[in-house]
């Protein structure tokens, strides 16, 4: 309700649900459409496969960006000798 507001605005992860209050949901991080708690779960693997899938991107591009800098500076280009 209104009164969850403040304690939602300083919780590390504040969750609303979409039938409370307007204020207790812009407080909110994150905001359940439903009036549903059984989909909670699901709704924290989800945000946990989002995470993992974000780290990974940044190992690729790390990696990407590791072996490719080289090349476009062109470390493998071969010497030439002007007269």
């Amino acid at each position: 309700g209104v009164n969850d507001a403040p304690a939602l605005a300083a919780a590390d992860v504040g969750m609303a649900i979409g039938a409370g209050a307007h204020l207790a949901m812009e407080a909110a991080d994150v905001v359940l459409v439903r009036s549903e708690l059984s989909k909670l779960a699901a709704y924290i693997q989800l945000s946990k496969d989002s995470v993992f899938t974000i780290r990974r991107n940044f190992l690729w591009a790390f990696i990407f960006n590791f072996c490719g800098l080289p090349v476009a500076a062109g470390l493998f280009y071969p010497r030439v000798v002007l007269p």
